[in-house]
């Protein structure tokens, strides 16, 4: 089962989740479906709005076809927290 990470970006003037993941079909095609997912050419990796709904509608789309490492994400946000 492949990795995908999950990564806090500024990039389009405002914070994003970078969803970086190996190029496999599979995979691809699943985060081409989610609603409101991007491609950055700068990151050369998929993006959402770091929100609520999107974190969860990359969880939903993703955790049966891959493992997700949102370990960057986590430590992101409870350091924005404080």
């Amino acid at each position: 089962m492949e990795t995908i990470l999950l990564c806090p970006v500024w990039h389009r003037k405002a914070e994003q989740i970078l969803v970086i993941c190996p190029d496999v079909p599979y995979l691809s095609n699943a985060i081409k479906k989610m609603p409101g997912v991007k491609w950055s050419h700068t990151h050369k990796a998929w993006y959402m709005p770091l929100n609520k709904e999107s974190y969860h509608s990359i969880q939903q789309a993703l955790r049966q076809i891959a493992l997700i490492n949102n370990e960057a994400l986590k430590k992101y946000l409870l350091k924005k927290k404080r």
